[in-house]
């Protein structure tokens, strides 16, 4: 018991807060979870192999499959690198089934709070360079020559410009869906604890902090389906509407409202928050970095229309040497996997929807988890959070937290459904 207790706190904060480490004859980092999937797959096969029988399991072994035979078809195999991608779906399995097995919600929220504490912290002393963090803690996570980083708060000539935190996960972008994944945690609800209110505004406030149009479009998303599926009095909705909509407003001009009350101490740097405001406008469209986008996936398009049935292959190395970055997950698989590929990663998202969908009003657990799915199709858009070493991981720690508790989908349940009526048949014809 007590071992699972830690072992739960123990791969949170090891996956969220130690930075990847370099491995000889590898051209990209491996984190330090990645050294205890070996023996987590060996309790599993030996304890717990009948979960393998689980669909959601079943829908990832033969996404494995589909990676292999791709692989074989564009005679890949002698890519080792390529060949991670295969473990990277048997990682998913194990921390998927691993979680389902040591579940306890208590933990699970206990843990979920102080990491969520500890990434604030650690966010803020990146955002504002607090004991020169971002140069002697970032480069750990993000690199020393990351862009992100080398630009943090400066445009191309030196001068002032958006500041986009990165976090401890290196990219603006990926760092407001982390912070979303947190945020949905929190999220307005019936018996709505104080404690869960100021984490809410909190993240808030650090998904706004990276500057991430996609995550701010898929909060709008998100805020509104929760208010949808809670029943909450009208005017209630409405105040936290006004007061999350005046905090937005409120960190996006805070340069102009410092001005304004004097207060020179927030404005000692000027900052451009002209980026995320560019929603608001048509400069979201036309700026090269979604032009750039446009082109990239255009001609992953027409390439995957060579092979569209198994695709090219992973091909890292390819992405690697090339600098290439496909910013749509869609994309990426389909090229990678083909319309099989793709249809089967859907399925990672599609399997728990019905369910969840049944029972979002009456259980938060079910409400977490389809927003959480809406987040990840929605950010697949335009980023890769399942191909993410984090995000992904926590993806599939947190569903299989869910599954622990709702087995309905499973062949096992359904097995056992079928058991229990030929027994009552039985018994009511005795």
């Amino acid at each position: 018991m007590w071992f699972r207790k830690i072992f739960f706190f123990a791969f949170l904060f090891i996956l969220l807060f130690l930075p990847p480490v370099n491995f000889p004859g590898f051209q990209f980092k491996l984190q330090f979870i990645d050294f205890f999937i070996p023996f987590m797959l060996f309790w599993l096969i030996w304890k717990k192999y009948r979960l393998f029988k689980l669909v959601y399991v079943k829908n990832l072994i033969v996404f494995i499959g589909v990676i292999i035979f791709s692989i074989l078809l564009n005679f890949r195999h002698n890519s080792f690198n390529d060949l991670f991608e295969v473990y990277d779906i048997v990682k998913y399995i194990v921390v998927f089934l691993v979680f389902k097995e040591i579940y306890q919600p208590q933990i699970k929220q206990l843990a979920i709070d102080i990491a969520f504490v500890l990434l604030i912290v650690f966010n803020l002393m990146h955002y504002h360079d607090i004991f020169g963090f971002n140069e002697h803690i970032m480069p750990l996570y993000c690199g020393e020559h990351s862009i992100h980083l080398l630009t943090f708060g400066y445009n191309s000539i030196g001068e002032p410009a958006t500041k986009r935190m990165l976090g401890l996960i290196g990219n603006p972008n990926n760092n407001a869906i982390l912070f979303m994944i947190f945020l949905i945690h929190y999220l307005p609800k019936k018996g709505w604890s104080t404690k869960e209110m100021l984490f809410f505004y909190a993240a808030v406030i650090a998904v706004s902090a990276c500057q991430s149009r996609t995550g701010i479009i898929a909060f709008a998303a998100i805020f509104v389906v929760n208010f949808i599926i809670v029943k909450w009095k009208w005017w209630k909705i409405a105040i936290h509407t006004f007061f999350v909509v005046l905090l937005l407003l409120l960190f996006f001009n805070l340069e102009a409202f410092s001005e304004y009350l004097h207060l020179d101490f927030l404005a000692r740097k000027k900052q451009n928050k002209d980026y995320i405001m560019s929603l608001f406008n048509d400069e979201a469209f036309q700026g090269n970095s979604w032009q750039k986008r446009l082109e990239i996936w255009e001609d992953l398009l027409l390439e995957s229309s060579k092979k569209p049935i198994f695709g090219h292959g992973p091909r890292k190395n390819h992405f690697y040497s090339s600098q290439l970055y496909s910013e749509n997950e869609y994309v990426l698989i389909l090229w990678r996997f083909g319309i099989i590929g793709l249809f089967f990663y859907l399925c990672i998202y599609l399997i728990p929807i019905k369910q969840t969908l049944k029972l979002a009003r009456s259980e938060i657990d079910s409400k977490n988890i389809l927003l959480l799915i809406g987040l990840f199709l929605i950010t697949s858009i335009t980023n890769v959070p399942l191909s993410n070493t984090i995000l992904a991981p926590f993806f599939f720690l947190l569903m299989g937290s869910y599954y622990a508790t709702h087995d309905i989908s499973s062949l096992l349940g359904w097995m056992k459904n079928i058991k229990n009526v030929r027994i009552q048949k039985a018994t009511s014809n005795e």
